[in-house]
């Protein structure tokens, strides 16, 4: 079926969206999964564009819209003041469903934005790890973000704990240094007065 420019792009906006939350609920989709599955949806874009509807196409479109609101406003002309007012509930019930969608969406946001520092951070430390590793260094402890703690989770309020909610990260980075025969710890440390309080990532052999 051929498309619109503007439903390729929203179709392709959706496509997108979907992946990234893919991303997010498995950690195993990162990396070259997300990749391929980023190029296929690229692909599946510009082979649309290039067999798109003519702009007239759309502009027809939007001709049968305008009609139909010309419609729509002189039968609400022929309305009761019950329909009207019964419309005018249904039209608040609506504004007041996509105010709390946005909402959702703004949060979703703000924990996708959360979840990739996390990440990225987790990586970073992995090839800070195997760097001075492979060059005969100890990789000594760093601290670790306090944005990582969660302090409705007590006694052990970072990453590690399984109540935290982006512990999930947490195992995918400790899988890959079980698989690389170290064990990786987040220590708690603090300044000995009761002030304040930290993690710090470590590293140990395995064998």
């Amino acid at each position: 079926m051929r498309l619109t420019r503007n439903e390729i792009q929203e179709r392709y906006n959706e496509e997108i969206a979907w992946i990234e939350q893919r991303c997010i609920q498995d950690p195993s989709w990162r990396g070259h999964a997300r990749g391929m599955a980023l190029a296929g949806a690229c692909r599946w874009r510009d082979h649309q564009i290039n067999i798109a509807l003519p702009d007239d196409a759309e502009s027809t479109v939007l001709q049968h819209t305008s009609k139909d609101i010309t419609a729509t406003k002189q039968e609400t002309n022929k309305m009761s003041l019950g329909q009207k007012l019964s419309n005018n509930i249904a039209d608040q019930v609506r504004k007041a469903s996509e105010a709390a969608e946005a909402g959702l969406r703004t949060a979703e946001r703000v924990e996708n934005a959360r979840v990739s520092a996390i990440s990225n951070k987790l990586a970073e430390y992995r090839v800070q790890i195997a760097d001075a590793i492979e060059n005969g260094l100890m990789f000594n402890p760093v601290r670790v973000p306090t944005e990582w703690r969660s302090y409705g989770v007590l006694h052990g309020d970072t990453l590690d704990n399984p109540n935290h909610p982006d512990h999930a990260l947490w195992l995918y980075f400790a899988e890959w240094a079980t698989s690389e025969e170290l064990a990786a710890k987040l220590v708690y440390q603090h300044d000995g007065i009761g002030m304040s309080s930290w993690y710090t990532l470590t590293v140990t052999p395995l064998v």
